[in-house]
């Protein structure tokens, strides 16, 4: 039976990011700021699944899906509800889908760090007049591009800048304010982070931000990215901060003494949704 309605009704009603697990032979549940919770008191059945996943990539329309598409991801937009994001694999000849909706309403950076001389200083860093760049890192991927996206927005509604933006999967949807805003998703938009990267730097942006990033080799393209006065921010939940730093500095050349401010950010999720973060 497709379950999709269920779940877009679901996703709907939250407003921080939540993602729905389908698994055969277990019933939906969602994972939501390190809990899972169950949203369904009904059991699955691998037809159940596949049915689902069949509904969403019809609402998809220019996503090929067959026999032989063992894994796989794509997105797709709906009128009030906002953008789906639909992740599948299969598992014992089965299929087990992920679906999240990329909400709009990004959290206040004041409100999301648990220290406020945190939010001060990460504000501070984004406005360095000769450019800055953020490595941000913690195990929570959803809350190292949370406060990622906090300072973008402060920066989006209090000046005139081009945003650049490439994700594995964006977090959030971003709305043009006083900037312009290109955000580019990894399987939807771009074949990979470094495609994006450099379709990204064709346009000039002042701020620029690279998520989710996996290895040294997503960095490749950052060879031109350091500029004067240009904020780059790089997260990852499997790099430390440190480590992307390295990377950043290994492909633009660049060293600690080069005039670009540093910033190594680290990321723990406590309660409430507050973060607890660490700025060296």
């Amino acid at each position: 039976m497709n379950r999709s309605q269920d779940i877009l009704n679901y996703l709907t009603s939250k407003v921080t990011p939540s993602a729905v697990i389908l698994a055969p032979n277990a019933p939906p549940v969602a994972h939501e700021q390190g809990h899972v919770n169950l949203i369904l008191n009904i059991v699955l059945s691998s037809g159940d699944v596949l049915d689902t996943l069949l509904s969403f990539k019809a609402m998809a329309a220019n996503v090929g899906f067959g026999p032989a598409s063992l894994s796989g991801a794509f997105s797709f937009g709906l009128r009030n509800v906002g953008r789906i994001r639909v992740s599948y694999l299969t598992q014992r000849g089965s299929k087990l889908v992920t679906v999240t909706r990329i909400p709009f309403n990004i959290p206040e950076l004041g409100a999301l760090c648990e220290d406020p001389r945190a939010a001060h200083r990460l504000l501070e860093l984004a406005q360095t007049p000769a450019g800055c760049l953020m490595a941000v890192s913690g195990p929570n991927p959803v809350s190292n591009s949370a406060l990622v996206y906090a300072v973008l927005e402060r920066i989006n509604q209090e000046h005139r800048r081009i945003i650049g933006v490439v994700e594995n999967m964006l977090t959030y949807l971003m709305m043009h304010r006083n900037s312009i805003v290109v955000q580019c998703e990894v399987g939807t938009d771009v074949n990979s982070l470094a495609e994006g990267v450099t379709n990204l730097l064709s346009l000039t942006p002042m701020v620029l931000y690279i998520g989710g990033v996996g290895s040294p080799d997503d960095l490749t393209a950052l060879s031109r990215a350091a500029q004067p006065g240009r904020f780059i921010a790089l997260s990852s939940s499997i790099l430390d901060a440190g480590t992307l730093a390295d990377c950043f500095q290994a492909q633009t050349g660049l060293s600690g003494g080069s005039g670009l401010a540093t910033a190594l950010v680290r990321v723990t999720d406590i309660h409430d949704g507050k973060l607890a973060v660490r700025v060296d």
